[in-house]
């Protein structure tokens, strides 16, 4: 998750809707939990789970052939197998597993090996067992050689042991379950690219989470990540994201705890260092809040997040040497984007530095002319200043042309028409204002009581 959005909404209470904690993508989180090169991985174009998501019949009826099977000590293997066509052979995408590769898995998978189904023209679904994990596997990486030569495609594959053999004490997977983690070791595997085995572990379950994240399932991706914590509870990365969750379903105590077990675990983990300091602060705890970011900062000088929520909250609380510190390493980061300058120009408003607050405004308004907030402030400065009050109007109309529903933009803007004499206007604008603001305490209220 990235980015940073206006964070003082109102004059009191921080929630953390108006906070940005940050999240690993699956890539970065692969890298460190395997050690991997970085840039040798590649998002997939499209998960598996979400192709197979309208092929319910194919899977249903593996899953039943697996629910049915007489399976000694239930030690078995259950892999998902990805045909990807050559460009040698390219008819091949558009036709099933051909008379060969049916004949060999009937063959090969007899009633006390294994089963097997084609559950799409380009997946088959296999499970695998009557032997010690050794020759099993084996086994598997035989079946997906023959497959290769017979079908004349690439092979991926995916695959999950039986939770006899993950020996797990906390997560109970059924036979259906073990079906689904064997998806997830597929797409874990698309990483690579084509060609893997991959087998299911709590990296799968991390950026099965990652997914419905990025769907915007949140409390389905925190159960993913709990999930991963039973296979691997010291995967900071898992914490994290597990954190992040909490966060957003405004659990702020549970995220906090996770944020610092992945502290305890690892006191360089910057991404958690940095969202509990953000928990803390939702939580009204800003002095440790505010510890946790510098911390953050010193870790990694080179995320723009992390110096800019820092440099707001600074300012927020009239620390402005060391605010204007992280401001401007913030800017120094990201000189394309107007928030830092914005930021620097509310700093300067706070000590009434108007003709910097003026110049860090213009740079703002100049790279994004549509951030409200700049030209609100840069407005405001020039109000203040009682300088070009005709150009300030301009600004301050747009302001509130683009967030009309902001009523310190109708306060800045019926200052103006104080100035200029236009009573009647100004009257209308801090009306509008004081409305907003009731409204504002309104609904933050309603959203207290049923939260």
């Amino acid at each position: 998750m990235t980015g940073v959005e206006k964070i003082f909404s109102n004059d009191t209470l921080f929630s953390a809707k108006e906070l940005s904690f940050l999240k690993s993508d699956s890539k970065s989180s692969e890298n460190r939990n395997q050690s991997l090169p970085q840039g040798s991985l590649k998002s997939p174009e499209m998960y598996l789970s979400d192709q197979l998501s309208p092929c319910t019949a194919g899977m249903d009826a593996f899953i039943l052939k697996l629910s049915r099977a007489d399976i000694h000590r239930d030690f078995f293997v259950c892999a998902v197998i990805k045909l990807h066509t050559r460009k040698t052979n390219p008819s091949a995408r558009y036709h099933p597993v051909n008379e060969e590769t049916k004949q060999f898995l009937d063959n090969f998978l007899s009633p006390t090996r294994g089963i097997w189904y084609s559950i799409n023209l380009n997946h088959i679904a296999l499970a695998l067992w009557g032997g010690e994990k050794k020759t099993i596997e084996d086994h598997l990486f035989f079946i997906k050689k023959e497959i290769e030569r017979t079908a004349q495609v690439t092979v991926s594959a995916g695959a999950c042991w039986s939770v006899a053999e993950l020996k797990l004490e906390k997560a109970q997977f059924s036979r259906q379950e073990i079906f689904h983690n064997a998806v997830k070791a597929l797409d874990h595997g698309a990483f690579y690219g084509p060609g893997n085995l991959t087998f299911f572990d709590a990296v799968s379950l991390n950026i099965s989470g990652d997914r419905l994240y990025q769907l915007g399932r949140i409390k389905e991706a925190a159960l993913e990540y709990k999930k991963g914590l039973d296979l691997d509870s010291e995967n900071t990365n898992l914490l994290n994201s597990q954190g992040v969750c909490f966060a957003l379903m405004n659990q702020l105590d549970l995220a906090l705890k996770a944020f610092e077990k992945a502290i305890d675990i690892n006191p360089e983990e910057v991404m958690a260092v940095y969202n509990a300091g953000l928990a803390c602060v939702v939580t009204q705890q800003m002095a440790k809040g505010l510890k946790y970011l510098q911390t953050a900062s010193r870790l990694n000088s080179d995320i723009y997040e992390i110096d800019l929520t820092a440099g707001k909250l600074f300012t927020r609380e009239q620390c402005f040497d060391e605010a204007e510190i992280h401001i401007n390493r913030a800017a120094r980061l990201r000189p394309d984007l107007s928030s830092p300058y914005r930021t620097l120009g509310d700093l300067f408003m706070a000590i009434k530095k108007f003709n910097r607050a003026e110049a860090a405004y213009k740079k703002a308004v100049k790279l994004n002319s549509s951030d409200a907030y700049a030209l609100s402030g840069l407005a405001r400065a020039y109000e203040i200043q009682n300088n070009n009050l005709d150009i300030a109007l301009t600004f301050a109309l747009e302001s509130v042309d683009l967030e009309p529903d902001n009523p310190a933009f109708h306060r800045n803007l019926g200052r103006i028409y104080d100035k200029l004499k236009k009573n009647d206007l100004a009257e209308q604008s801090f009306e509008k204002s004081e409305k907003l603001k009731s409204a504002s305490v309104s609904e933050e209220n309603n959203e207290t009581i049923h939260s």
